[in-house]
């Protein structure tokens, strides 16, 4: 997709959602640092949808981590 697409945007969100969902954790907070400041500007609705799946990330680890 990035050679077909470029650098689109998009493919960063979807990016996220992806890893969000197969739970790649490590993966998925670099991403997300390293792209927060230009989706979430550009971006805000779809960038909400992203946090939300973030704040969900991170309440797995912490039960994960409780077991």
């Amino acid at each position: 997709s990035r050679e077909k697409f470029g650098d689109n945007p998009w493919l960063d969100i979807k990016e996220l959602e992806v890893l969000a969902c197969s739970r790649q954790c490590d993966t998925f907070f670099a991403r997300f640092n390293v792209n927060k400041s230009k989706l979430e500007q550009d971006y805000p609705e779809a960038w909400k949808k992203i946090e939300k799946m973030r704040t969900e990330l991170c309440q797995d680890i912490k039960l994960s981590a409780v077991q």
